[in-house]
């Protein structure tokens, strides 16, 4: 039996996994704070893994006895063009700020501004006092028509569902993400071909965010760490399988493991 654990914050994806994690017949503690105290030691021997911010892994992995793996900040930049099929770049804040050209940006870890396309890098929240060190992926500018979210472990995909249409949010007024069945088998067929090249390396777990464009066809819109992302019409129980395999004893290193932040 393992012990899911949850951030102070209470949303839909989190109290989704908490059931998943009861009809299991697993532990779930749901901490207080981000402080390392804010957990009881005894939780690192109950096989604990994680689920929430990036600030929750930054303070409790340790106490806990864990590493968490997630994309590295090169990975996509470094992705065969294939499956990539735009100009993509680990750059900095302050080099992004600079720009006078169309082009998306968002931080590489935290939200700490919103990820769009900026048609003047002097836009990206000039009232924010953000380190110009920060970095950001800075991606020339595409138009997706449809994004599907993944949540993939051991180069297998668990469970996946409809995430933007449009760059809208794909969720409908009955509350469910639609996807046809044309429509995922096109994004399962590109999936497939990704987790199946042995020349893309990839973390033991993590999320994956797929998208058709107008005129490039299906490509990878971006990667993300599993136990941090949200679910949109993803199965729980199959994103928790996927978070399980991502929260790892720390005598088990991975050299995808985050390096805490701060």
């Amino acid at each position: 039996m393992r012990t899911l654990v949850l951030s102070p914050r209470y949303t839909d994806d989190s109290n989704a996994m908490w059931r998943a994690a009861t009809d299991r017949g697993w532990d779930v503690v749901r901490v207080r704070s981000y402080r390392p105290d804010a957990i009881d030691p005894a939780v690192a021997k109950k096989s604990p893994l994680l689920y929430g911010e990036t600030l929750l892994a930054d303070a409790l992995a340790e106490p806990l006895g864990l590493v968490v793996v997630e994309p590295s900040p090169t990975w996509l930049p470094s992705l065969p063009e294939a499956y990539r099929k735009r100009q993509v770049q680990l750059s900095t804040l302050g080099k992004a700020r600079l720009v006078r050209t169309p082009q998306f940006v968002k931080p590489v870890d935290e939200k700490i501004f919103k990820s769009r396309v900026y048609d003047d890098g002097a836009m990206i929240d000039p009232d924010l006092a953000l380190d110009d060190g920060e970095p950001v992926h800075v991606s020339e500018v595409v138009r997706f028509e449809l994004e599907v979210r993944l949540f993939v472990a051991n180069r297998r995909v668990h469970t996946y569902s409809a995430y933007l249409r449009d760059g809208a949010i794909a969720k409908d007024a009955a509350g469910e993400w639609p996807l046809s069945d044309a429509e995922a088998k096109e994004a399962m067929r590109f999936a497939n071909a990704l987790l199946g090249d042995a020349q893309v390396d990839l973390p033991e777990a993590l999320v994956v965010d797929v998208g058709r464009t107008r005129d490039r066809g299906w490509c990878v819109v971006e990667a993300n760490p599993c136990w941090a992302s949200g679910l949109c019409g993803c199965d729980p129980r199959a994103a928790l399988d996927v978070c399980a395999v991502a929260s790892k004893p720390k005598h088990e290193p991975s050299r995808w493991s985050r390096q805490p932040k701060g």
